[in-house]
C-alpha cells in the first residue's frame, strides 16, 4: 500500500495559474502527488496536466534516512525519510515516522537479603539507562524445615514472595546449629541392702539421654548408673520356747543393717518383730462354775495353770486368784432332831424311814433309799450315800440324791436313837 503526499508550491500555482494548454501548449499542472513506498526506501512524485490528463511528469529517488530524535526506554522519538528530486518542481519531500519508545533493557535482578534474613530486596537497572531502576523489597517468612538435636544440626529456610512479577520468589536456607544437652545433674548413693544406690550421673531433658560426664560425652545406657542393692547382714537367733512368765521367739534371722527380720535364711518372707515373739503364757484347764447344795460346796468358774498350778479368774491367765477363793461353800442345813428307822430286806437293800421331830408327833414323812452304807463303833457315827427318795409327810425331805448323811447312831438297837443330823460333805 502506498502513501501519498501532497506538496504544493506557491510557485508551481502561480504557474499553474498563469498559463494554459493553448495552441502554445502551455501545461496547468494539477498538484504534485508524492507516492511512498511501504518501506519508505523511496518515493516518486508525479503531476498531471489538467489540460490533458496524458501529460504527465514523474520521477522517483530513493530516500535517505535519519534519526531526529533519539527513541528512551520510556520516551517515543522520530525518524525522517527525505528525498530531493531531480525535477526542481518536485523539490524535496519528507516522510516523518514515529519511533516507539525501546522499553527498559534489563540488566540481571540481582536479590540482596537482609543480615536476619527477615527481608529480600530485587533490584535490576536498566542497559540503556543506569538511572532507571526497579527494586523491592519483601518481608520474608521462615519455616524451620529440620529441627537441631541436642547434638545434629537442624536447617532453617526464609521465603519471600515479590508483587513484581518480573522478580522470582527466593528462598535462603540457613543451618540451625545444634542445641547441645539441658543437662541435669544427679548425684551418687551408695546401695544399701534394702535400696540400689547409683553412681553420679547426669540427664538431659531435650533428648532424654544419659551421660557419665557433665559434659553430655559419654552416653549411659538407661539404668546403666544403677548400683544394685546387697545382700543382708544376717544373724541368726534360734526358736526359744515360751514359759508361763518369761516370752519366748520362734526361730528368725535379723540384718543388722535394716533391722529387718526374716522367718527365712534366704530373706524371702520379711516379717515383723513382734512376729517372732511369743508371748509368757500359762497352759490353762477350764473349770465351769458349779452352784453348792446343802452338802457339798460348789465354786465360781476358773482356769487352772497345767505347768505352774495357779488358778486364774479369766481364761487369758492374767487374773491370779487364790485356790481357796472358787470354792462356794455348801449351804447346810439347820440342825434338826430327826427319828426313824432302818431295816435291810434279804437281799440287803438297806432302807432309812425317819420323820422330822417337831415335838408333836412322830409321824414318818420320809424314806430314803441309800449306798455306800458304813458306821463307826467307836464314833456310834453311822453314814451313807443317798440315792432315792420318798417324801410323802408334810415336811420336804432336806435331802436330796447324792447328799451325805451321816449321825451318831446306836447300832445295838433298831430303832434310831434321837440325836442330831447334820449334813456334811466328804
Amino acid at each position: 500500500m502506498k502513501k501519498k503526499l501532497v506538496l504544493m508550491t506557491s510557485a508551481l500555482m502561480a504557474i499553474g495559474l498563469l498559463a494554459g494548454c493553448g495552441s502554445k501548449h502551455t501545461h496547468e499542472w494539477g498538484e504534485v502527488i508524492y507516492t511512498w513506498s511501504t518501506d519508505h526506501t523511496s518515493c516518486t512524485a508525479e503531476r498531471v496536466c489538467k489540460g490533458d490528463e496524458s501529460h504527465k511528469e514523474t520521477e522517483t529517488k530513493n530516500s535517505v534516512y535519519a534519526v531526529t530524535k533519539e527513541a528512551k526506554c520510556e520516551e517515543n522519538g522520530s525518524g525522517r525519510y527525505t528525498v530531493t528530486f531531480d525535477n526542481e518542481v518536485f523539490g524535496t519531500t519528507h516522510f516523518d515516522i514515529t519511533l516507539e519508545q525501546t522499553g527498559h533493557e534489563w540488566g540481571a535482578i540481582t536479590y540482596t537479603w537482609a543480615d536476619d534474613y527477615s527481608s529480600c530486596t530485587a533490584t535490576r537497572v536498566c542497559k540503556n539507562n543506569s538511572n532507571h531502576i526497579e527494586s523491592e523489597t519483601a518481608s520474608s517468612a521462615y519455616t524451620v524445615t529440620l529441627s537441631p538435636t541436642c547434638d545434629e544440626e537442624g536447617t532453617g529456610v526464609y521465603d519471600v514472595a515479590f508483587e513484581n512479577e518480573a522478580f522470582e520468589a527466593q528462598s535462603h536456607e540457613v543451618t540451625l546449629p545444634a542445641t547441645g544437652h539441658d543437662l541435669t545433674a544427679h548425684e551418687s548413693h551408695a546401695e544399701t541392702c534394702t535400696e540400689a544406690g547409683n553412681c553420679a550421673y547426669w540427664s538431659c531433658e531435650r533428648c532424654g539421654k544419659f551421660f557419665s560426664d557433665e559434659e553430655g560425652k559419654d552416653e549411659l545406657k538407661k539404668d546403666g548408673w544403677i548400683i544394685p542393692a546387697h545382700a543382708h547382714t544376717l544373724t541368726h537367733n534360734s526358736a526359744k520356747a515360751a514359759t508361763c512368765y518369761v516370752p519366748g521367739n520362734i526361730e528368725y534371722w535379723v540384718c543388722t543393717e535394716c533391722f529387718q527380720y526374716f522367718s527365712d535364711e534366704a530373706c524371702t518372707h520379711p516379717i515383723n518383730q513382734e512376729d517372732v515373739r511369743i508371748p509368757a503364757h500359762h497352759t490353762l484347764t477350764h473349770h465351769e462354775g458349779k452352784e453348792a447344795t446343802r452338802l457339798e460346796d460348789g465354786n465360781i468358774e476358773y482356769w487352772t495353770c497345767d505347768v505352774c498350778g495357779k488358778y486364774f479368774s479369766d481364761e487369758e491367765g492374767k487374773n491370779e486368784i487364790d485356790a481357796e477363793s472358787v470354792i462356794i461353800p455348801a449351804l447346810g442345813t439347820d440342825k434338826t432332831y430327826f427319828y426313824g428307822t432302818y431295816w435291810r430286806d434279804d437281799s440287803f437293800n438297806y432302807t432309812l424311814s425317819f420323820g422330822a421331830n417337831n415335838f408333836s408327833n412322830y409321824d414318818i414323812d420320809c424314806e430314803y433309799y441309800f449306798s455306800s452304807f458304813s458306821y463307826d463303833d467307836e464314833t456310834k457315827e453311822l453314814s451313807f450315800i443317798v440315792t432315792g427318795v420318798e417324801s410323802f409327810g408334810e415336811y420336804p425331805s432336806p435331802y436330796e440324791v447324792g447328799d451325805k448323811i451321816s449321825f451318831t447312831y446306836n447300832a445295838e438297837k433298831d430303832v434310831l436313837m434321837f440325836g442330831t443330823i447334820e449334813l456334811s460333805k466328804q
